[in-house]
Order: C-alpha cells, then structure tokens, then sequence
C-alpha cells in the first residue's frame, strides 16, 4: 500500500508554506506588551488628515481606557488594545511615545488640578477662620479645634496634617498683622508723646515723677490703646531727650543775649568815648579835670546813660568798662601827651635848635607855653 502523503516541495517560497489561518494583521510582540488575545482592527475608511489628528484620537482612546500616569505600557496594551483607535497611530514605536507623552501631559494636568483644589481648600478653610473672631495670634490648634471641627470646610479635607498646617499658616498671618499694626500704633504713640511732654508744660527744671503723674492725667494716653506699646523706659527716654532740647534753646538763647548785651556795651562805650573826646576838644576836659568836675558835662547826656545801663553786675568782666574807667583811660592818655611833649620841649632848649616835629621854636622864651593849659605843672 502506497502513502498518498507528500512532503510539501523545498521550492514553493516561505509564505506558500504559512498557516492560512494566522492573522495578518496581528501587531509586533514588542507592540503588544506581551498581550496575545484578541485586537482590533482600523475600520475601513478612517483616515486622519494629519498626525496631530491621529494623535489626539489615540489619546482620546488612553483617556477612555482610564489609563493612569504611573500605568506601564503593558497594562495600557491591555486595556486599549481592542479599541478601534487603537491603530490610529500605525507605527508601534511611535504610538508608545505617544503614549508616553500622554502620560507625562497627564501627569501636568492633574498636579494643576491638585494645586488649585489645594488653593481653593485654603482659601475656604482660611475664610471659615477668618468667620471665627474669637480665634487670636497666639490661638493654639488645641484650643481652637472645637470651634472649628463642624464646619463643612473642616471637613472638606479629610487630611488633618494639611489642616494642621493651614491653621498654621493663618495664625503665623494673623501674628505678622498684628505686629505690623503694633508698630504702627507704636511709632504713633512715640510721635504724639512729644506732642503730649509740650502739652503738660514740661520745661527744663520739671522732674521726671511731677511730669509722669502729669501724663498720667492726660485722657489720650490713659485711654488710647497705642499707648499700649509704650514701655515706661521709653517714656522716660522721651522726656530726657525733650528736658534737653529745651535746656539746649534755653543756652541758645542765653548766648545769644550775650553776643547781642556785648555788642551794645561796646557801642555805649564807642560813643561814650566819642562825648568824652567832644568835652576835651571844649577844653571841658584837661589832664588835671576830675570825674566830679566832669560829671555835670554829661549826667543828662543820652550816651552816658546808655553806658550806664550796661552796668548791672558790677563784674568788669560781664559788664565791661565804666564810664568812669573810660574818663580815667582818657586823662592818663592825656597826661601820657603832656609828658611826651614836655620832653620834647626841654629836649629841644637843651640842644638850642629848632624842633620842627613839635613846631617849637628855641629862641622862644618859655613863657610862651605858659598859656597852655596842657603845660601846666602837674
């Protein structure tokens, strides 16, 4: 008996000799991700116009699918891989970047989604705070809980560290506003203070106890609450600076009493001097006048009266000279020039010739400066 079996022929080619049974259109293994059951296939007549097109379809399909950013690409294979879509993209190495790509975009969307949900949990949480007014700066998390616990934005989030670190978050707000403010009431205050040491009449010899119990009694610094923020040191710290400025205007002004009293002895005096040298042009006064002869020449004149006025203390060294210690400067001038020229006079006798600097002739007899009351023996 003959076998009717033949070995099929070496000759036919490989593809004459594959099952006619195997799917054409199966994808690569390395597509698959190890999935072997059954795929779909493109319908007929879909065709996208460019590949952003067929991008947007595949993703479309992965969103559908629910794939998640921290899915694998086998797990996505397996979940997508019957979808029509599928194909959308016909090269496997291009459709699993783009399904990286999709994950990464993902990935972005729900971190933005995250942080507003997060912003917006804050923003209410913060606002059912900000209802609670009983809550302070220094309010603890422990103390402040029961207040908060039943509202609905308590509940809203249901991780208490998150909550926790709101709540923080608020008070360390509510802790920096209020030392803002108190800075701002402090530096107020410390400005009105001054306002207040003036108003009280504090003058360099007040004491520091009468000007306290003075403020003390002023309503706006026992009542108003800036003056809260003022410590008693600063207070005193203001009155010193204050008792100091004062005193420092007190010496200004005493200077300049002093510079303007020295200015008008010195004209009194310039025009003391000036009537004095008037009387001795008048030969009123001569080296041998005194102050009592001299004395009713100028008791009603106004320059003497003015020198007058400048002598209070008694101390030539506040006061300057006196009328008197001007009219004895002048006669010991006056004595001084008689003495000079009588020196000049014997002098040029002596030498018998003529002494032009004095205009004196030395065949004169001396009885010709006998007339002279400045020649007059002394």
């Amino acid at each position: 008996m003959t076998s009717s079996y033949s070995a099929p022929s070496r000759d036919l080619p490989r593809e004459s000799r594959l099952r006619d049974d195997y799917p054409r259109d199966r994808p690569p293994r390395s597509d698959t991700g190890g999935y072997t059951g059954p795929t779909a296939s493109t319908p007929a007549g879909i065709e996208y116009a460019n590949p952003a097109e067929a991008e947007a379809a595949f993703h479309k399909l992965l969103r559908r699918a629910g794939v998640q950013p921290d899915w694998t690409w086998e797990q996505a294979v397996h979940a997508s891989v019957q979808d029509p879509n599928w194909r959308a993209i016909k090269d496997a190495a291009d459709r699993k970047a783009s399904f990286e790509k999709y994950q990464i975009d993902l990935t972005a969307q729900q971190k933005e989604r995250e942080k507003e949900r997060l912003q917006k949990t804050r923003n209410d949480f913060r606002a059912m705070l900000k209802r609670h007014s009983e809550i302070k700066h220094y309010s603890r998390w422990r103390s402040a809980l029961p207040m908060i616990e039943d509202e609905a934005e308590f509940r809203s989030s249901k991780d208490l560290d998150e909550k926790k670190r709101m709540f923080r978050e608020y008070i360390l707000e509510l802790r920096k506003a209020y030392e803002e403010k108190r800075q701002q009431d402090h530096d107020s205050a410390m400005h009105e203070l001054v306002d207040l040491l003036r108003d009280i009449n504090v003058t360099p010899e007040t004491r520091w106890e009468d000007a306290y119990k003075r403020l003390e009694m002023q309503p706006s610094f026992a009542q108003d609450e800036k003056f809260q923020t003022v410590t008693k040191l600063e207070v005193l710290d203001t009155f010193v600076s204050q008792v100091r400025r004062l005193w420092a205007d007190v010496n200004t002004i005493k200077q300049r009493e002093v510079v303007l009293a020295k200015r008008q002895q010195r004209k009194a005096r310039d025009a003391f001097v000036g009537l004095l040298r008037d009387l001795q042009s008048e030969e009123k006064i001569t080296p041998r006048s005194t102050w009592t002869e001299v004395h009713q020449f100028i008791e009603n004149d106004q320059r003497y009266k003015d020198l007058i006025e400048n002598v209070r203390t008694g101390d030539e060294k506040i006061d300057g000279s006196t009328p008197q210690d001007l009219f004895f400067d002048l006669i010991d001038d006056l004595d001084q020039e008689v003495h000079e020229l009588w020196k000049s006079i014997l002098s040029a006798l002596k030498v018998g010739s003529s002494y032009d600097c004095c205009g004196i002739n030395t065949n004169a007899r001396l009885s010709t400066f006998g007339s002279s009351s400045l020649l007059k023996p002394l």
